[in-house]
């Protein structure tokens, strides 16, 4: 029999989602009597390993592991940009030279909010009006980026607070943002085709 310790460090090695966590709320009546492992997710691949009668160590786990995995809200700014890969892309997409230009010298804030399943991000740049669009996620919708691009969205979450974003051009080449939140620092990835540029932006 391990120990609550144990238990909750050997949990924490498994603790993985690849799906959407909407709602998961524990009371005491519902933990499962004669059992050891509870297993539970929306997408049924997270797995916790608990003694049947939590403690409040074990209340404060689920607690701080769920916001690890799920909390993705914020501001931040960029501050490095990888500008000449970058530049290409928005090139490859039908951005033209003139707002590159402008763009290779832009430092955008962006800033996370979420509410249940609604997100809300908020864009703004020196000189550039601010936007605001929402979405839930795995729906696609049409949205117009900070350049003036008409593009259609897709947002998904992935394990370990990463999400993961879509963006169709009116051309149809996709661009791919993989955006991943490390303590104060957002690593966003943006790809589009053989196209490959890493921008690195920080909690304000």
């Amino acid at each position: 029999m391990l120990s609550g310790r144990t238990r909750v460090h050997a949990a924490a090695a498994r603790l993985t989602c690849p799906g959407t966590i909407r709602q998961w709320q524990y009371k005491r009546n519902q933990w499962p009597r004669g059992e050891n492992t509870i297993r539970a997710c929306v997408c049924g691949v997270f797995t916790l390993c608990f003694p049947v009668s939590p403690s409040p160590l074990h209340s404060e786990f689920i607690r701080c592991s769920l916001k690890m995995v799920y909390e993705s809200t914020g501001k931040f700014q960029l501050v490095e940009g990888d500008v000449d890969n970058f530049d290409k892309m928005m090139e490859a997409v039908g951005v033209s030279a003139e707002k590159r230009q402008k763009g290779r010298t832009l430092k955008p804030i962006i800033e996370f909010s979420h509410d249940g399943d609604k997100y809300k991000v908020t864009g703004s740049a020196e000189g550039i009006p601010e936007r605001t669009k929402e979405f839930v996620l795995d729906v696609e919708q049409e949205e117009t980026t900070i350049d003036g691009r008409k593009v259609k969205s897709t947002y998904k979450r992935e394990a370990k607070g990463l999400m993961i974003q879509h963006e169709v051009q009116e051309n149809g080449m996709v661009v791919v943002y993989h955006r991943e939140i490390k303590g104060d620092q957002m690593h966003v990835k943006v790809t589009c085709g053989d196209l490959v540029a890493n921008r690195l932006y920080k909690k304000m």
